[in-house]
Formats: structure tokens, C-alpha cells, sequence
């Protein structure tokens, strides 16, 4: 009777246990499919993209590396002469372009699968998992021609090598591993100096804290290592990111204030609430940082050295926005995105391992509220692109066939940079198009741009990622299109998704 009982308890625990991990196999399954799909959809390029694809066609692998990148643009070096690698070998489609996103995109999936295991022993692992592979974020850089799903798997591959490195002790090939690392991670993304400064942080700690003193001339000689690599990428790339001052201004109002007075601590706790939205997607943001401070002082308790290793890095990101040197808003965080889920799940965790009944059902509570959203919107990512989309080559197809000899061009300013990555596919040469005048905010400027046109006979106009002034009551395209009513005859209209192609007779 005794070992049926006894068998009964354990089939008892076997079948949570067994339900975890086939749940976690489909979370996981479904967050590579979403990413594939995204990915085999191949929405035009963007005008970010775009920014991105230039640099990388019209630049030598030398200039690259040692000029700053045209259209205020900021990545790091290794990834784009990575992509630039692909794109000598396979060409310059988009596919080939997101290639590299795409592929961090559905590895940081497993990486973070087994960082999480690692770190909670299984606790939690579902939740965070969903938290993850259903990010709307995470889903849209895995298939954009931009670094950061590359930041956020360098970022896990840190976390891992610390908890690896921080459980053994350190010999002089254990140092130079660790320091080969670093040294690489910081020219393939720019927040990996955060990690590895809260990586070298707990390691320090370690040594003082088991008074293993011996131990530091290894730490210091991996740092050390880090220290050269990243002084030697700062030389050739960062000091130009540094001192570009339209870059600078882009992200002004991104910078975190020092919480000195009333004003500035409403805005320090505005921009780091929007961490919990923007970079987590967590609808009920404040519930984020509740449960994120948490689960903070839970793993505080539990492991100091773990602790820091996770919570150092945000910290060194506040400091060097402090310092006006990195803007703390929106996908610059991303990056952070594991340890934010992380966090957050151990505070879920808590309540739902407290013994007492109420604790548990408020734990359910929470669990429901928070992973309400990831799990809604999961399903729209297969039906419908949730992603800011300039679909320009359906208008560029109709425009290629429609051409006729002695059409012009027009473009409007920021659909120039798209147009110009797909030109060449669609035979068109610079000779075929004019280059709009930025006048979003003066409008008299397309005045007398458009002026210009009048007599032209058959001119074609195509719009992407139009732009509105606060003061006005319509957008670019609405303000050109009702002026050109005024100077011909429109006699077509196109209109995709984010593009807009008209015809007008300008006789």
C-alpha cells in the first residue's frame, strides 16, 4: 500500500513536470515559426532599413571600418562587414540583408531557453518562455536589417559565460577564453560593454566576497583583454558615433535626467516605466516593475553574484545615459529584454512558491494579467503583420510597366532612400528621377519645389514614410497631392500598404 502511495506522489509531480516541457517545446517551436514566417513574407525594406542596406552596398570594407556611416546611422562594425560578406557572396536581396537577424533572432530562443533553466532550475520556465518567444519586439528585429536582435543574443551568450565562469575556478586558459570572448562580443554590439562590465563586476565580487584573492590577477587579465578591444573598436568606429551630433539630437530627449529635482524624477521615472512596455511589451507596465524589483531582491537573496551579474548592466546603461552617452528609450534597450523576463517571472514565481493559499492565488492572478497580452497577440503574428510596413515595391512594379519615354520621377525625401536600394532591380537610373526638399516644417519649401515641375508633361510621384508637423492639420502627402490638384490633372493612384504612387499631367 505504501509503494502504491509512493508511486501515485510521484506520477503527481512527473505530470506538471511533463506538461512544462512539452508546453515549452511549443512555445518555442511557435516563436521560430512566427520568426520564419515574418521572415519568408519579405516586406519591403523600410526607410531604417533602407539607411542600413546603403551603407553596406555603396561602402568598402575598409571605409567600414574606419569611416563613420552615412545617413545617421550607428551600428557596430563586425555585423555590418558580416552582412557585408553575405551580401558579396549571395547578392543584396533582403533576404540576404535580414539574414543575420534572422538567425540571432532564432537562436537567442534556445540560448534563452537554457540560461533560463540554468538560472531558476525550471521554476518559471514557461512563463518566461512565452514572455520571450511571443515578444512583438524581439519578433520584429529578427527580421529587420538592424543589430538589435544581434545585441540581444551576444547579451544571453554573456549571461551564460558568466554563469559558467562563475561557478569554476579561473587557470590562465580559462582568462585568455573569457577575454576572447569580450574582446569579440564588443565589436558585434555596442550594449555588450554593459554586460560585460556587470559580468566583471561579479566576478570581482566572487573573489572578495570567498576572500579567493588569488583568483583576481585572472579576472583583471580577462578585463584587461576587454578593455584593449573595445579601446582599439572605440578608435576605429565609436568615437564617430560619439561626436555625431545629428545623432545626438535624434535622441535627445531619450537621455536619462540625474533625479536631482521634482521635474527630473518624473521624467527618470518615466523613461524607465517605458522600459517595461516598449522593450517588454507588458501592457500593465507598472505590474512589470513591481514584479521586476521582486524578483530582483528574490534572486538577490538567493545568489548575490547572480544578482549582479544581472542587475549590474542596467545599472551602467543609467550611468552612461546619465553621461549622455546612450539613450535609455525603446529597441536601444533591447538588448536587456532576457533579464527584464527573467526578473519579472521570479517575481510571478514568488507569490505562486509561497506557502500560504492567498499569495498563490494572487501569483495566478498576476501570471493571468501578465502573459494576457503575449498570448492574444500571438496568434496575429501568422494571420497579419503587426510590424510599421512601406510596402514600395508593388508601386515601384506599376511604375516600371506604366513608364513611358520622357516620364519624370518625383520622390519625396524619405522614400529617395528606398527607392535608390530597389532602383537597379527595377531599371531605373539617377537620370529618371528629381529628389524632393525636405519642408515638413517650412512648407513653402515644396512650393517652390514643385514649381519647378510645372511644363514637365507626365511626372510620377511616390511617397513613403510621409511625415506630419505637430502645427499642421494634414500630413506631406496630403499638403503635395492638394497642391498639385492646383497645378495639373492626377490620372492615377496606387496605393500599397505605407507607399503611394500618383500620376499627374502637368502640361
Amino acid at each position: 500500500m505504501n509503494q502504491y502511495i509512493k508511486e501515485q506522489k510521484s506520477i503527481r509531480r512527473l505530470i506538471p513536470s511533463y506538461f512544462v516541457r512539452i508546453a515549452s517545446l511549443l512555445v518555442i517551436s511557435y516563436g521560430t515559426i512566427i520568426r520564419l514566417h515574418e521572415y519568408i513574407r519579405n516586406r519591403s525594406l523600410w526607410l531604417d532599413e533602407a539607411f542600413v542596406a546603403l551603407n553596406v552596398l555603396d561602402k568598402s570594407i575598409s571605409q567600414l571600418l574606419t569611416q563613420p556611416f552615412d545617413y545617421r546611422q550607428a551600428a557596430p562594425v563586425m555585423y555590418i562587414l558580416l552582412t557585408k560578406f553575405l551580401v558579396l557572396i549571395f547578392g543584396s536581396s533582403e533576404y540576404v540583408l535580414r539574414f543575420i537577424p534572422l538567425l540571432a533572432g532564432i537562436a537567442s530562443i534556445f540560448v534563452f531557453f537554457i540560461l533560463v533553466k540554468r538560472l531558476t532550475g525550471g521554476k518559471g520556465i514557461l512563463i518566461a518562455l512565452i514572455f520571450f518567444s511571443f515578444s512583438t519586439m524581439l519578433l520584429r528585429y529578427s527580421v529587420e536589417v538592424k543589430q538589435y536582435s544581434t545585441d540581444v543574443l551576444i547579451s544571453l551568450l554573456i549571461l551564460y559565460c558568466g554563469l559558467s565562469f562563475l561557478s569554476i575556478r579561473f587557470n590562465l586558459l580559462r582568462a585568455l577564453t573569457l577575454g576572447a570572448i569580450g574582446a569579440c562580443a564588443v565589436w558585434l554590439s555596442h550594449p555588450s560593454a554593459f554586460m560585460l562590465a556587470g559580468l566583471g563586476l561579479a566576478l570581482l565580487y566572487r573573489s572578495f566576497s570567498k576572500k579567493d584573492l588569488g583568483q583576481i590577477h585572472y579576472w583583471c587579465l580577462s578585463i584587461s583583454i576587454w578593455v584593449v578591444s573595445f579601446g582599439i573598436f572605440y578608435f576605429l568606429s565609436l568615437r564617430h558615433i560619439e561626436h555625431n551630433s545629428e545623432l545626438r539630437l535624434y535622441w535627445a530627449e531619450s537621455f536619462m535626467p540625474v533625479p536631482l529635482s521634482l521635474q527630473e524624477a518624473k521624467l527618470f521615472y518615466k523613461l524607465f516605466l517605458g522600459m517595461f512596455w516598449e522593450v517588454g511589451g507588458m501592457r500593465f507596465d507598472f505590474l512589470g516593475l513591481f514584479l521586476f524589483l521582486l524578483g530582483s531582491h528574490s534572486v538577490y537573496k538567493r545568489d548575490r553574484k547572480v544578482a549582479i551579474l544581472l542587475l549590474a548592466p542596467l545599472v551602467f546603461t543609467v550611468i552612461a545615459s546619465f553621461m549622455h552617452k546612450y539613450p535609455f528609450k525603446g529597441r536601444l534597450l533591447l538588448f536587456y529584454a532576457p533579464v527584464l523576463y527573467i526578473l519579472v517571472t521570479e517575481g510571478l514565481v514568488f507569490f505562486v512558491d509561497n506557502k500560504l493559499l492567498l499569495s498563490k492565488a494572487i501569483g495566478s492572478v498576476l501570471i493571468c494579467v501578465m502573459l494576457w497580452h503575449p498570448i492574444v497577440i500571438a496568434p496575429k503574428h501568422l494571420s497579419s503583420s503587426l510590424f510599421h510596413s512601406e510596402e514600395i515595391r508593388p508601386a515601384l512594379e506599376y511604375l516600371r510597366s506604366h513608364f513611358k519615354e520622357g516620364d519624370d520621377i518625383y520622390l519625396y525625401y524619405s522614400t529617395y532612400f528606398c527607392f535608390k536600394y530597389y532602383a537597379e532591380n527595377y531599371g531605373f537610373e539617377d537620370i529618371d528621377y528629381i529628389k524632393g526638399v525636405q519642408g515638413t516644417h517650412d512648407r513653402e519649401k515644396y512650393i517652390r519645389d514643385l514649381s519647378r515641375l510645372k511644363g514637365r508633361g507626365r511626372v510620377w510621384f511616390i511617397f513613403t514614410h510621409v511625415q506630419k508637423d505637430e502645427r499642421a492639420e494634414t500630413n506631406d502627402e496630403e499638403y503635395i497631392v492638394t497642391h498639385l490638384d492646383t497645378l495639373g490633372k492626377q490620372s492615377e493612384h496606387i496605393q500599397s500598404d505605407g507607399a503611394s504612387l500618383y500620376l499627374y499631367e502637368l502640361n
